[in-house]
């Protein structure tokens, strides 16, 4: 009986030790990638475009706006950095939930050829491999990704060993429901607004090949597609870039030539249709897209996919509420983004969307709209020859659906004058009105050449 009671204990503190290990280990371990990979596993609804790559195509592709213009169902299950081999097994193992018609590949991959065994690479690895289940591909993944780097195998498998040092850098939403903070759909919002310089570009055919890790597993992931019927566009997502860099970049033009399920579109060649503007669809100067940026990618592709693929528009029937419902949720999450705002530049970036209309008081257009940016993000259709070239005051509104533009005006005589005069602050340099077009939600902001009065 002791003996029993020996083992018994053995076994309750086994127990207890493997339970205290998985809670630390869901609390310590970093969110940002597990959470969007969980909200996919969870999905009930079909998803007919997937989105995959780096933090390129996180930012610059967002699902719901594609569900607001399209009605169609999309995810984006891109992480920071990562390689075309992660990509791989990342589909592999979102192929076990849903199968997409359609695969949008980020073409940064290409960048990383031969870099294996980066030190970057472990590291990164944990955006996809954290939120995969423990399974046999999982396993299988590691061992193959991080092959030269066995040191590093469990640190995937046990998250404890790799996140135990992260105790300082808990936040509220370590300790909150995941939802709370992920809404989107895995496309996921940069701050910051950069004035970027425009790329000369090189034509698509440019490109020099090279025979590496990176291309080896790009050409694996048109095979898998191919295999599950799924058709591959291999898109790059405009950002400043030298010659030698896009003529990498180009390189899925071999994938298109030879593969009829791929389709390779470099989107800085065709940045004057997509009105991408350089000087207000960055959120820095290197690399990531801003809002604006995003938004206007999203929509050309949300056109171009509608013209060539029959998908269910989910703006009508019987999912057409629970739909409603996530992009008001959705909405939501961007109203507290925009809170964070720290410029008034940053703040209308995240309003280029049919979910608002908005008003604009400028009270010295110069000053304000020195480097140009503010007139095209107030002016983001049409012509922006007042937004760009006023000095003095100016007021710009899309209320109510009506366009307003005027310069040389008083405040009293705008929209501030009457329903928002109580919110107006006559010392700010910009004020802000901001309508929800779906909850009817109104918010003024008013900004000084230094931030957030």
């Amino acid at each position: 009986m002791d003996k029993f009671k020996k083992v018994l204990k053995c076994i309750i503190t086994v127990a207890a030790l493997a339970l205290l290990t998985c809670f630390l280990s869901y609390f310590y371990m970093s969110k940002n990638g597990p959470i969007h990979r969980k909200r996919f596993y969870e999905q009930k609804k079909p998803v007919d475009v997937l989105f995959m790559g780096t933090s390129h195509a996180y930012g610059g592709y967002q699902p719901m706006e594609l569900y607001e213009k399209y009605g169609i169902s999309a995810f984006n299950l891109a992480t920071a950095g990562e390689r075309f081999a992660v990509n791989y097994y990342s589909l592999l193992d979102a192929f076990e939930y849903h199968v997409p018609r359609v695969c949008v590949i980020d073409c940064h991959g290409f960048e990383y050829g031969n870099e294996k065994n980066d030190p970057e690479v472990p590291t990164r690895c944990h955006g996809i491999f954290d939120g995969m289940p423990m399974s046999a591909l999982k396993i299988r993944a590691v061992k193959d990704v991080l092959s030269d780097r066995p040191e590093t195998w469990p640190e995937y498998f046990f998250p404890l060993y790799y996140y135990h040092n992260r105790w300082s850098e808990l936040e509220r939403q370590d300790f909150e429901d995941p939802a709370v903070n992920c809404y989107g759909k895995g496309g996921r919002i940069f701050y910051g607004m950069a004035n970027a310089p425009e790329p000369e570009l090189v034509a698509e055919d440019d490109y020099v090949w090279e025979d590496d890790y990176s291309t080896e597993y790009a050409e694996k992931i048109v095979q898998l597609c191919r295999e599950k019927g799924v058709d591959v566009y291999y898109m790059c997502i405009p950002f400043p870039c030298d010659a030698k860099a896009q003529r990498v970049l180009n390189r899925a033009k071999r994938l298109e030539e030879k593969y009829d399920n791929c389709t390779y579109i470099n989107l800085m060649n065709h940045a004057d249709e997509i009105g991408f503007d350089y000087g207000c669809c960055m959120s820095d100067m290197g690399s990531h897209v801003s809002f604006t940026g995003a938004t206007r990618l999203t929509d050309y592709i949300g056109e171009y996919l509608k013209e060539r693929y029959d998908f269910t528009d989910y703006r009508t029937g019987a999912d057409a509420a629970e739909w409603e419902q996530e992009y008001t949720d959705y909405t939501a999450y961007m109203d507290r983004l925009r809170e964070k705002c720290e410029t008034y530049q940053d703040y209308l970036d995240k309003v280029f969307t049919p979910a608002y209309s908005y008003a604009v008081y400028v009270s010295d257009m110069k000053t304000a709209n020195s480097d140009k940016m503010l007139g095209k993000l107030i002016k983001k259709e049409g012509e922006r020859d007042l937004a760009e070239s006023a000095e003095g005051s100016y007021y710009f509104s899309n209320l109510n659906g009506d366009i307003c533009e005027e310069s040389g005006i008083e405040a009293k005589d705008t929209v501030f004058g009457a329903e928002y005069a109580g919110s107006y602050n006559p010392e700010a340099l910009v004020n802000i009105v901001l309508y929800n077009n779906r909850t009817g939600e109104t918010k003024v902001s008013s900004w000084s050449a230094e931030g957030r009065l």
